[in-house]
């Protein structure tokens, strides 16, 4: 399904501001919470729009989704109190507690992590090494010497790229490969215009992002060998909250040149509230997911099959939010006390 034809049938209005913005109309006297998401396309985006959908018609809450914003940035946010609901890079709530990566120069970032609070997590996306085929680069060996876009340099996929690089390689960007800094609109542009010759994406399995690439020229991907899958890079990576091995299948994507499949890393994400979000309004809203889940998964079925009733807690790296928490306490889930909220000692 194209996915202008996705949100019309959701009923989302798209409209333009600092951001693209999705205003979802509910139901009778409902709510508005501030939400922030990724660029469209991404598994940010599917998560929050799937979200954002089954909340308004079930719970009668209305989110006014800001799009186009890197979910470190968002996560900032979130945990000030500057949006109510925003996706989660699970490892980034650790990285945030101890002014790590994207929160080094962050201040009082332990302070900023404790406002943030789950509500659930989703398959979010697969890392996609893209170069356009009869380039002359099929194996991860030829970057040597090419022109590589990973992301923004604040954001996580950045780091993740140089790593799925540097485990298959031993290559280090600024001497072996020249890594450009571009927003990701800039970076996937410079693709297309033939400025960067490899293209680092994290996108949905099978989804519109990578495959409109593909329509208008063959597209390659290039994958990790099992020596690279077994690296102390990849095995870290793999071993970390919310993230997988993952596949690319032959002829998953128009004018994919594999023979054979693409071995990988994938990822998922969390949609989180601030602490101080009123706990009746998310435990209505978690309750909608958990009632409709499978209309949630019909957003892009194939992309969620993973997802389930018992594990939407699954890779979870911060307390649910108090809401959330009365939510699945009710319904038998065995909830590790890392996820309990400390705001569930005094209600």
């Amino acid at each position: 399904m194209k996915f202008t034809n996705l949100l019309k049938r959701l009923g989302i209005v798209l409209g333009l501001g600092i951001g693209t913005t999705l205003s979802l109309g509910s139901i009778a006297s409902a709510d508005t919470f501030r939400s922030e998401t990724n660029v469209a396309g991404s598994g940010a985006y599917l998560g929050m729009v799937a979200f954002a959908s089954v909340v308004s018609k079930y719970a009668g809450h209305n989110l006014e989704v800001k799009a186009d914003i890197a979910v470190s940035k968002s996560m900032v946010a979130l945990g000030r109190a500057k949006a109510d609901i925003t996706n989660v890079v699970l490892p980034l709530v650790g990285a945030m507690k101890n002014g790590k990566g994207p929160y080094k120069k962050l201040s009082n970032s332990a302070e900023v992590a404790e406002g943030i609070r789950m509500i659930l997590t989703h398959p979010s996306g697969t890392y996609h090494i893209v170069t356009f085929d009869g380039s002359g680069i099929e194996s991860m060996q030829d970057i040597k010497g090419k022109k590589v876009y990973t992301g923004p340099k604040n954001a996580a996929m950045y780091q993740t790229g140089l790593t799925l690089i540097n485990s298959e390689t031993g290559y280090k960007p600024g001497v072996d490969f020249e890594v450009l800094d571009l927003d990701m609109k800039g970076g996937e542009q410079a693709f297309l215009d033939g400025h960067v010759d490899v293209w680092i994406r994290p996108a949905p399995l099978g989804g519109a992002l990578i495959e409109q690439v593909g329509v208008s020229r063959g597209v390659r991907f290039l994958g990790l060998t099992e020596k690279g899958m077994k690296s102390e890079g990849i095995l870290k990576y793999t071993n970390g909250p919310g993230r997988t091995a993952d596949l690319i299948p032959v002829g998953t994507y128009t004018g994919q040149a594999n023979k054979e499949p693409v071995k990988t890393v994938g990822f998922w994400l969390g949609i989180g509230a601030n602490k101080n979000v009123d706990a009746d309004a998310v435990y209505e809203m978690t309750k909608a997911v958990w009632n409709n889940l499978d209309e949630y998964k019909s957003v892009a079925k194939a992309f969620f099959a993973p997802m389930t009733q018992k594990g939407l807690i699954d890779h979870m790296t911060a307390p649910l939010h108090l809401g959330a928490y009365r939510f699945y306490k009710e319904m038998g889930l065995d909830i590790p006390e890392r996820l309990i909220p400390p705001e569930a000692a005094t209600n």
